[in-house]
């Protein structure tokens, strides 16, 4: 049974993964890792992006980089990478 705070979690997965929907509706996406004409290279490309921002972040909160930290700003990067790796399973090639 999900906690409160693992609900929460999911719903901004979730909400992340329409977001870039929309997104590429209006225009400023090209793809997204749901396209099943896009290739996984690409769409490894995408989770890769994503995992170097998280990157970016844990080097940020560990004083090795010359940003400010944030948790809050970690905690968004790891949303996106989960959503971006949820709309690559939800993608109609790997169902």
């Amino acid at each position: 049974m999900l906690n409160d705070y693992q609900i929460r979690i999911y719903g901004e997965i979730e909400h992340e993964v329409s977001r870039q929907v929309l997104l590429q509706e209006q225009g400023r996406f090209q793809h997204t890792p749901k396209d099943s004409d896009l290739p996984d290279t690409s769409k490894f490309g995408m989770l890769a992006e994503e995992l170097g921002e998280v990157a970016r972040c844990v080097l940020a909160n560990a004083g090795l980089v010359q940003e400010k930290p944030s948790m809050v700003n970690l905690r968004e990067e790891l949303v996106q990478v989960a959503a971006i790796a949820i709309a690559w399973l939800e993608s109609p090639d790997l169902q």
